[in-house]
């Protein structure tokens, strides 16, 4: 996938969950998962996926998250993409709770800037989140400057947000953010529970492989992510956390971005 506009956010080929044992319905072992390729002739947005505000589908299929004009006017962008379905997390009745697995690749591209080895430059970043359905909760997609498209004011910090949020994060927020080039997992705030510093920058143009996995009898959430550039990583940065605290039992799942100069 080549990007030539900039900044942009960009998540590409395959969005991939696997729920173990939690429907209600089914006995304990029961497996509910979805795969999206977003190269695939079935990606279309009214089928799969619920676009919002700036993301669309590029020619190539890819989900573009950002609109580049925008971030270099220093206007800001940001954008949304949920799977359409709820997904069952976890079990009222039996307090049972999935084990799930995620995989997906990603590109943020600041690099034909001038400003692109200033550490500073070319926020916000990426998110893949998990929580209520969009109408619940009706986020607002003011959610820009360090909210990542996901958190505002009026939601942030308060047990009623329900969201669950791994951020892929290109700028230093103060007070929340100790750097400018950090994996984060955010619970109900944007002010992350657990962070871990890269080396590599997130958005460079580089292609990154993410993996997310949750063990729910050990309560143990992990993401690992590697840069394509060079065979760096995975890094790892895991958090131990009962979903049942923080999140409702139906969930959807998507990814949010906010871009800017």
């Amino acid at each position: 996938m080549a990007i030539t506009t900039l900044p942009v956010v960009a998540v590409s080929v395959i969005l991939h969950l696997s729920i173990l044992g939690i429907s209600p319905l089914e006995a304990k072992n029961a497996q509910v998962s979805f795969e999206w390729n977003s190269s695939a002739a079935d990606h279309s947005p009214a089928n799969r996926i619920a676009l919002g505000a700036d993301a669309i589908f590029v020619n190539t299929g890819v989900l573009q998250l950002t609109d580049s004009m925008k971030g270099l006017r220093g206007n800001g962008s940001v954008g949304r993409a949920a799977y359409n379905e709820t997904i069952s997390l976890w079990d009222a009745s039996t307090k049972a709770v999935a084990n799930f697995t995620t995989h997906f690749q990603f590109q943020m591209d600041w690099t034909n800037q001038s400003t692109a080895d200033v550490p500073d430059y070319g926020g916000d970043g990426l998110s893949f989140f998990m929580g209520r359905r969009e109408s619940d909760y009706n986020l607002s997609f003011t959610g820009k400057n360090g909210y990542l498209g996901l958190f505002s004011p009026d939601n942030d910090g308060k047990s009623s947000t329900k969201l669950l949020v791994v951020e892929f994060d290109t700028y230093s927020n103060s007070p929340w953010d100790k750097d400018s080039n950090h994996i984060g997992i955010d619970v109900n705030t944007i002010n992350s529970a657990a962070t871990r510093p890269l080396h590599q920058r997130l958005n460079g143009g580089e292609t990154w492989d993410v993996r997310v996995d949750y063990r729910g009898q050990e309560n143990v959430l992990e993401v690992f992510a590697s840069c394509r550039c060079n065979g760096k990583g995975p890094w790892k940065l895991a958090h131990k956390i009962d979903l049942t605290h923080y999140l409702p039992e139906e969930i959807v799942v998507g990814f949010s971005a906010t871009a800017f100069k």
